[in-house]
């Protein structure tokens, strides 16, 4: 059990509570992507705390289920993308160092909606269109 594990299913429940199935469904995470609760006595444990991430209260919310691992490091969101099982749901990890840059996007109006440079930012980086992966 990792603590995305519980978040993953409380998701699962909320959009099945409020009738969401089947409407379109991107699930954002601001995390470091490191699971926390892989401890065995006192130790943390490294191996195989990708494969315990279990996304299969996911897979058949809705066609197309993206989620948005933001502020990973390059080593985490290659093990997000390759290590975790999964068949229909689809991960993609915008690592910490492209985050950083939305604070450089913001104008000096004091509302987001009206601030053009993030919202270009965000659609060009952020909002990037998430691909299906070939399983072997």
């Amino acid at each position: 059990m990792t603590d995305f594990n519980a978040f993953f299913l409380r998701v699962s429940e909320t959009v099945r509570e409020q009738g969401l199935a089947l409407a379109p469904l991107t699930i954002v995470v601001a995390s470091d992507g490191v699971p926390d609760v892989a401890v065995d006595n006192g130790r943390r444990i490294v191996e195989g705390l990708y494969d315990k991430i279990d996304l299969s209260p996911l897979e058949y919310l809705a066609r197309n289920v993206p989620i948005r691992v933001l502020y990973p490091n390059p080593t985490v969101a290659q093990k997000w993308e390759r290590t975790i099982p999964r068949q229909r749901v689809r991960i993609w990890p915008v690592e910490a160092v492209i985050m950083r840059g939305w604070h450089e996007q913001r104008d000096k109006c004091p509302v987001i909606e009206q601030e053009e440079r993030f919202w270009k930012w965000a659609q060009e980086v952020v909002n990037h269109r998430v691909r299906r992966q070939k399983f072997l």
